[in-house]
């Protein structure tokens, strides 16, 4: 029990100490780009089932780059939706939505105006008249 609160207030103790804004930023930023490879799968999808053309114009073929079938290749085929012969319609869509939905989530907000403090009340009771 007391290793386990110890490790408990060790937890509390870094929790305090995460910057939550790039916390969100990070976490947000890789949320895109998950987004992004599942709409250029769907974009494939579509054309596999002949909805949108140009399934036979790949972009570029990095098959030979590492073995796809690997632990790893799995895990990022698996994570980011990428697919080592995407379509030129693919390539487009995944960068398009890269790049209008980071610019929007990464652009600069002016910071909350603070509500002025209301100016002091003179007491009515140390009033001199």
């Amino acid at each position: 029990m007391l290793i386990a609160g110890v490790i408990a207030y060790g937890m509390y103790r870094g929790a305090l100490s995460i910057n939550l804004a790039k916390f969100f930023t990070y976490t947000g930023v890789f949320l895109i780009v998950v987004a992004a490879g599942i709409l250029a799968y769907g974009i494939g999808a579509l054309q596999t089932v002949g909805w949108l053309p140009g399934l036979a114009t790949k972009a570029f073929d990095i098959t030979t780059w590492f073995n796809w079938s690997s632990w790893y290749g799995e895990v990022i085929q698996g994570v980011f939706n990428v697919t080592p012969t995407p379509t030129v319609l693919q390539l487009v869509s995944w960068l398009a939505y890269l790049a209008v939905v980071l610019a929007l989530f990464l652009r600069p907000t002016p910071a909350p105006a603070r509500p002025a403090r209301p100016a002091p009340q003179p007491d009515p009771e140390r009033s001199t008249t």
